[in-house]
């Protein structure tokens, strides 16, 4: 029976199990498996996914870090897009609006948005939906690149393999030279890369990348 995951913050997990919930020593995700009841489960279920990134193939990363908590050397990985890749941009970026209600009848209009070549290579980051098959390409890497609660918002980020200490993206993507982000020919030396061609659909933030600082051509 196929099951569904939910995003159950550490401090509510004891109610999720108390209403049914099951929990994956594995995967370190709560899930329910009777999908004809998850009204008990509605707050925690994932929001729908808005692809805003697409490209018809992709590059998986690998670099390294050291851990802010245990302060091992430990790996991580993250997913690039080659030159050409798209994104959603909206077409009136400075547009307000008189409420959420407002913004969201917008968004779903057909003249809201549409997709855009990018120039230049992307590492995507603070990713909270991404094609399956992409997805299951990263667990053969790797067990410790899985969904997580950072403030308010769950995103896939890496942990530590070491300690399972939770590694986000601000340090490990978008700071100043960062692993997955390398700034300057002689940094890229730390990345591995692997390009799959698959196409990959991603609902995410990302940071282009000049190919003199990053061959993902």
């Amino acid at each position: 029976m196929s099951s569904i995951d939910l995003e159950v913050p550490y401090s509510e997990k004891d109610l999720a199990k108390a209403l049914g919930a099951r929990w994956n020593p594995e995967r370190k995700v709560w899930y329910v498996v009777d999908r004809n009841d998850l009204a008990p489960f509605a707050k925690w279920l994932p929001q729908p996914p808005r692809m805003n990134h697409r490209a018809d193939s992709y590059i998986l990363l690998e670099s390294f870090r050291d851990c802010w908590k245990c302060g091992k050397r430990t790996c991580v990985f993250g997913f690039a897009l080659p030159r050409g890749c798209e994104q959603l941009e909206a077409l009136e970026p400075d547009r307000e609006f008189s409420s959420d209600a407002e913004y969201e009848t917008w968004l779903d209009g057909p003249d809201a948005i549409q997709w855009v070549a990018q120039p230049a290579a992307a590492v995507l980051s603070y990713i909270t939906h991404i094609s399956d098959s992409a997805l299951l390409r990263m667990r053969s890497l790797t067990k410790r690149y899985r969904k997580d609660q950072s403030g308010a918002t769950w995103y896939f980020m890496n942990h530590c393999e070491h300690c399972d200490a939770k590694l986000g993206d601000f340090e490990t993507i978008e700071e100043f030279d960062a692993p997955l982000r390398p700034i300057g020919i002689a940094s890229t030396s730390r990345i591995s890369r692997c390009h799959v061609n698959e196409r990959l659909e991603a609902q995410a933030s990302s940071t282009l990348l000049t190919e003199e600082d990053f061959e993902c051509r």
